[in-house]
């Protein structure tokens, strides 16, 4: 018998959360693994208002970079951009998503996000 998602969160079990994010990602063919603690349903709303068509940013060092860049002082960020079609977590894994992909880096797990002064939230990732 399976339980819903709200039912093995009230028994604080981990690993069925994550079971759960992973079966998501799964159905929706997505390459990214979403580690925010603060989500317990994908299909809530974001406690954010004005979520739909916020700005997305990811900065990212490129696979490219040359060492020497690397060690230097030079800055060798890029940042690339998205916006939010909706107002759930799980609008918000699909726009880190095409961050990712688009990045072409090896960094697939989201961790956060940090609002920035402009209101804009930025894509921290892990991998």
């Amino acid at each position: 018998m399976s339980m819903s998602m709200k039912t093995m969160l009230a028994h604080n079990d981990e690993a069925a959360k994550m079971r759960y994010f992973d079966s998501v990602r799964t159905a929706k063919g997505l390459n990214s693994v979403w580690e925010i603690d603060e989500c317990n349903d994908l299909d809530d709303t974001i406690p954010l208002e004005n979520m739909v068509g916020r700005r997305i940013c990811y900065q990212y060092i490129p696979d490219s970079t040359p060492t020497e860049e690397l060690i230097s002082d030079e800055n060798c960020f890029v940042e690339i951009s998205t916006f939010n079609k909706g107002m759930t977590w799980m609008d918000l894994w699909e726009a880190a998503e095409r961050l990712i992909v688009q990045s072409g880096t090896h960094h697939r797990y989201i961790e956060d996000f940090e609002m920035r002064d402009d209101g804009s939230l930025e894509l921290v990732t892990g991998s």
